[in-house]
């Protein structure tokens, strides 16, 4: 149906009946739990309204440089930075903006899933003597196979190291907002190369696209003054990532392109440059 008509979600008569899902008219589920540190659970889940998305947030303390965690729902103004996310502890309001937290919105149920700093191995010791056999077990333990969603051209790419990624060159030039925009659209988000192993994954990507700047999910945040990734991570400075002279200017230049000609560097550029972008969708 969406081949023979593209233009169903604006059609009142169709959208809301026979094409809710596509159209994002049904409303999600979202992790919802507020103002927890990287090594919370968070077990609590919410029904949004309609037409809201999923939101992370992080807040990063100045004073002790502990990070704060924030999950629920968020309206499309809030996502799009017009409009300012309140979050109430206890009989305490606050109001958290784009302009002092990093965050990101996403389109599917439990998108906005908790970060995870590491994997919780549970053990077991058995006390049985042991009297006349000695037995040594070797224990090899496997990443089981990431599911990548290959619709819409999305390609999945692994490595030797287990690293995966699930994500699509978009060769059509956009504004770093719009193809912000795009991903979402796609159940998707600007592409996070938040490890070396993830850079490295992504390299050959950018050989198949003529353009010479691609964006990807890194962003400037003046109040932190520093560069962050979409899902919160921060970026130092002296990465070696970054390329030649770079970053420069972030206050006018507050978004984050691969630059082809500068040995894949990342450069930090005007945010209403046209670039082409990488999608990645979630495993």
């Amino acid at each position: 149906m969406a081949q023979q008509k593209p233009n169903m979600c604006q059609d009142q008569s169709i959208a809301p009946s026979a094409c809710p899902r596509y159209c994002n008219l049904c409303p999600l589920t979202c992790y919802n739990c507020q103002r927890m540190s990287q090594n919370d659970t968070c077990n609590s889940t919410m029904t949004c309204a309609t037409g809201e998305k999923c939101l992370s947030n992080l807040i990063h303390s100045t004073v002790d440089g502990h990070d704060e965690y924030t999950f629920t729902c968020a309206t499309n103004d809030v996502c799009d930075g017009k409009a300012v996310l309140a979050v109430v502890i206890g009989k305490r309001r606050l109001h958290l903006t784009s302009r002092d937290a990093a965050f990101s919105c996403c389109s599917t149920d439990l998108c906005n899933n908790p970060p995870t700093s590491t994997y919780n191995v549970a053990s077991s010791t058995s006390n049985a003597p042991i009297t006349t056999t000695t037995t040594t077990t070797t224990t090899t333990t496997t990443r089981p196979p990431a599911y990548c969603d290959t619709s819409d051209g999305y390609t999945l790419l692994t490595s030797n190291s287990s690293t995966q990624l699930c994500v699509k060159l978009h060769q059509s030039t956009l504004e770093f907002v719009d193809a912000m925009s795009h991903c979402q659209r796609e159940n998707a988000r600007l592409v996070v190369l938040d490890t070396q192993a993830k850079y490295d994954l992504a390299k050959p990507v950018l050989k198949t696209t003529h353009h010479d700047h691609v964006w990807v999910g890194m962003q400037y945040n003046k109040y932190q003054n520093t560069f962050i990734w979409l899902n919160g991570i921060h970026v130092d400075a002296n990465d070696n990532r970054w390329g030649s002279h770079e970053p420069s200017h972030p206050s006018a230049e507050g978004c984050v392109c691969i630059d082809k000609h500068d040995n894949n560097g990342f450069h930090n550029a005007v945010c209403h440059y046209h670039y082409a972008y990488i999608c990645e969708r979630k495993m």
